[in-house]
């Protein structure tokens, strides 16, 4: 034990925490004649009544650049560590502080938290991609699937793909209702299915009846088809005791469209 370290620590270290200048006046506890003394992490950490031996690097690190002790490194023959032998330089008048004296909060001065800057910035970044999305349903869970995908995807291509799908969604003129949530579409990474598209190629054709693809032509076919069944469902009122009757050639070939497209259910006048 080192009274000089001890007493040189309480009386004329300052400008440090609580915590720091607690963990200064262990390590001097354990000073020989050299101002040396090599107790563990994990040891000082128990004394000081911190649990993580991690803070306790942090303020000897800390320490060592303020100029209060320094640090040497020590390894087994095995090549394992060994606890380092820490010099405090003491000797020959205190070196205090020279930075603005703060004050005391009890615990070693963090770094900048970037990890809610970081989070702010997703946030940020999250509302701009909210805004577009052409469903807004859901946008707390949005929000947080959001936050889980930026963290393996980029996010300023997460936005692109966005642009291309809400590009897609105007070219087909599809109704809201169709359109997946944006929990879905982020859940099911169905952003994936545009990496491969250019957003120029993605607009509204100018179509003839011509130049219509094959798709196109049966869907206006179903569409007109079932305009036509649900128009032959309704009676008049010349005729109330028919109320459901069903274009026989309507039917038909909205079957046979519904089974090539995989659609099931039944219209109401089934």
């Amino acid at each position: 034990m080192s009274i000089k370290c001890i007493s040189t620590t309480i009386h004329e270290v300052h400008g440090l925490t609580p915590t720091q200048k607690l963990v200064l006046i262990l390590l001097s506890n354990y000073c020989d004649e050299k101002n040396s003394c090599f107790p563990s992490h994990s040891h000082i950490a128990r004394l000081a009544g911190i649990k993580s031996s991690k803070h306790i690097s942090k303020i000897i690190r800390e320490l060592s650049k303020r100029g209060y002790l320094t640090i040497q490194y020590r390894y087994k023959e095995d090549g394992g560590n060994k606890s380092n032998l820490y010099t405090l330089t003491l000797e020959g008048g205190i070196l205090q502080d020279t930075r603005p004296l703060e004050e005391p909060k009890g615990v070693l001065p963090s770094e900048p938290n970037t990890k809610e800057d970081t989070k702010d910035i997703i946030n940020i970044e999250f509302e701009r991609f909210w805004k577009i999305y052409p469903r807004k349903v859901s946008k707390f869970s949005a929000r947080l699937k959001y936050q889980q995908i930026v963290k393996t995807y980029d996010k300023d291509k997460l936005y692109h793909q966005l642009e291309k799908f809400v590009a897609h969604c105007e070219a087909e003129e599809t109704d809201t209702q169709f359109i997946c949530h944006c929990t879905t579409f982020l859940n099911q990474r169905r952003f994936l299915d545009y990496e491969d598209i250019k957003l120029e190629d993605i607009k509204k054709p100018t179509w003839t009846t011509k130049n219509k693809p094959k798709w196109m032509q049966e869907k206006e076919i179903l569409r007109k088809q079932n305009e036509l069944r649900v128009s032959s469902s309704w009676s008049t009122d010349k005729d109330p005791q028919k109320q459901i009757r069903t274009n026989p050639k309507a039917s038909q070939k909205l079957a046979e469209i519904a089974a090539k497209h995989n659609i099931k259910g039944k219209s109401r006048s089934e």
